[in-house]
């Protein structure tokens, strides 16, 4: 690979980043997160000071609203605003990889022109305070070729009533102080960031990539083994990725390990919102002990994120405590407890053992949308040996959501399938797709052509334009939805009867785990809001798929039995060969009972509810 010049010329250009993708999403950084990236100290101060571009990484459904929406026509007012369409690297369940792949792309795009721009990588999630990107230009325009941050959690149900109250009505933008915004968050820590918080927690992350210590009511200090690259300056062109972008764009972009670190909020702050339940799953009773955080570590970490830890970072609402220096030493004493108790070497930043699994996976989704071929070129190298573990997992379980009975999602998808064969089995129907972010059946589906038509669950809900279009067009309509939708289930099909021939299907699918009561009462106001409002819809049935633990014990000690297949192919793939077989004959035999059990009424927990209705004009 080749190396840098020494001593270069300041960037001439600057071009943000930011990949989003999926109406909800998508209307939530248009709202709170542009706004405060168009705080004087950001956007505007770059543009201020290069030729400055920002470039949405966004799908094609998504454009319409994006180019309408007031915050995006204030960002074309202060720089150039473009979108470029990611539809073909957008993978269900799988978003790290696509940000990954859609940043390479568009800095890939960028030609020779890469070597003289500062890239911002930035993330839709992201409450920015003003200044903060003027901060990191200035450290890129001083001579870092990349600039490396930390961030800590907010609870997103509360942080997004007190945002918007900030931004107002128009979302021209906000000016949030680091250090007010550092004195609200405190208040509104996630349970993840307090699970993170070794001197002043009962719980911890069984996970975690960074730590935190509680130095007084106005101030945390971070330890971070993953820190994000806020913005790189390419040193070369012929750089190759072979893990996540935190993991592999600073060490394959800038190998001469020019970077820069900033450690103090009042210089640089973002804080990042995340739903309440978001990593729950991780969450432990207890402190972090050392010598289990290291094992966790050297699954994953690489040279650089040991290094990563050794900076202090400093979050503070007011000056810079007296206790600091001694919580940085207690904070030193406890990282190099863990350091010590890593006996693994460091993971490579090229070919990660869970990049294997991720890109084998992408390339299995996106067959028809990206060759491997062009995913080969994107990446830089080929990168065989994951695609070929994931084949072989593919072979043995199928691909979601087409799986064999052995697969613990199976009673799930089964149903919808079925309703589904009609389709496949006939190339004269269509179908209509409604959800408002892509799904396992979306990217399933992404190679009907012509006949699949899929919408966004919002936008056409607000747009009569696009309901006069599709009059009796469709002989199915495949509806996937959240809890949170329930109560406008029967406007949906209202406004989707004219869509559907006479004598059309519509199933809607809700997959979100709950209880049997709870799916009930929905069942229930599904009837009730079709007969009000829906007057040609006819419902067939509701089913319920029950829950269970052994199904869900199941489904991780498959996925833990995979990734061992693509971290340590010498063990896990013998472990894979010893364990699935009866593994799979236990799933099996699970999923027979759960779908026996499946029917109009269950107990316990559903994992899943189906509801058909059809659609009568004629009537």
């Amino acid at each position: 690979m080749s190396r840098p010049e020494p001593q270069r010329p300041p960037p001439t250009s600057a071009k943000l980043l930011l990949p989003v993708w999926g109406h909800r999403y998508v209307k939530q950084f248009l709202e709170v997160g542009l706004p405060t990236l168009l705080a004087p100290g950001n956007v505007p101060a770059l543009a201020q000071s290069l030729p400055c571009e920002f470039q949405l990484l966004t799908s094609s459904a998504d454009e319409s609203y994006i180019r309408q929406h007031p915050a995006f026509v204030r960002l074309a007012e202060v720089c150039r605003a473009t979108m470029r369409p990611i539809d073909d690297l957008i993978t269900a369940g799988n978003n790290s990889t696509t940000l990954t792949l859609a940043y390479v792309e568009a800095i890939r795009a960028a030609g020779p022109a890469m070597l003289d721009t500062c890239f911002f990588f930035l993330v839709s999630d992201y409450i920015v305070a003003d200044g903060s990107l003027a901060s990191v230009l200035a450290r890129v325009r001083a001579g870092a070729n990349a600039v490396l941050v930390g961030n800590f959690q907010v609870t997103a149900e509360e942080a997004m009533p007190w945002l918007r109250e900030r931004i107002g009505p128009e979302a021209a933008g906000v000016s949030l102080s680091a250090r007010a915004l550092v004195n609200w968050a405190l208040d509104h820590l996630h349970p993840a960031t307090v699970a993170n918080t070794v001197n002043a927690s009962d719980t911890h992350n069984a996970h975690t990539n960074r730590l935190f210590w509680r130095v007084d009511d106005q101030t945390l200090l971070g330890r971070f083994y993953l820190m994000h690259m806020i913005a790189i300056r390419p040193e070369v062109m012929d750089f190759r990725v072979g893990a996540s972008c935190d993991y592999s764009f600073v060490p394959e972009m800038c190998p001469s390990g020019n970077v820069s670190i900033i450690t103090d909020s009042d210089e640089f702050l973002v804080v990042e919102m995340q739903a309440r339940a978001h990593e729950a799953n991780f969450l432990r009773q207890g402190p972090l002990r050392p010598e289990a955080l290291a094992r966790s570590l050297g699954e994953w970490t690489t040279a650089q994120h040991r290094n990563n830890v050794s900076h202090s970072l400093v979050y503070h609402a007011g000056g810079l405590p007296t206790g600091l220096p001694a919580t940085v030493a207690a904070a030193d004493e406890y990282v190099a407890k863990v350091a010590h108790q890593l006996r693994r070497p460091p993971q490579p930043h090229y070919g990660h053992p869970y990049w294997r699994g991720a890109i084998a996976t992408v390339q299995e989704a996106a067959r028809g949308r990206l060759s491997p071929e062009a995913l080969r070129r994107l990446l830089g190298a080929p990168g065989r040996r994951g695609y070929w573990v994931e084949r072989l997992r593919a072979l043995v379980i199928g691909y979601p959501p087409r799986v064999r009975p052995w697969h613990p999602r199976w009673p799930d998808y089964r149903p919808v399938l079925r309703r589904l064969a009609p389709f496949f089995g006939d190339p004269a129907r269509r179908l209509l797709h409604v959800s408002d972010a892509p799904t396992l059946f979306s990217v399933m589906l992404a190679n009907g052509g012509r006949r699949v038509v899929s919408l966004q669950t919002t936008p056409f809900l607000q747009s009569p334009r696009e309901r006069a279009a599709l009059v009796e067009s469709f002989d199915l309509c495949l509806i996937e939805l959240d809890q949170g939708d329930v109560e406008r289930i029967g406007e949906l099909v209202r406004r989707l009867e004219p869509a559907m021939k006479d004598g059309g299907s519509i199933l809607i699918v809700m997959r979100q785990q709950q209880s049997i009561s709870d799916a009930q009462r929905f069942g229930g106001s599904l009837s009730d809001a079709l007969r009000r409002e829906a007057p040609a819809a006819r419902l067939e049935e509701i089913r319920y798929v029950p829950a269970s633990r052994l199904r869900a014990w199941s489904y991780q000690t498959f996925a833990r039995l995979g990734t061992a297949a693509h971290q340590r192919p010498w063990v896990g793939l013998p472990a894979l060969a010893l364990f699935a077989a009866p593994l799979a004959l236990f799933t099996l035999l699970l999923n027979v009972v759960a779908a026996a059990r499946t029917g109009t009424r269950s107990r316990g927990m559903t994992s899943s509810v189906h509801i058909a209705v059809r659609i009568a004009n004629s009537e």
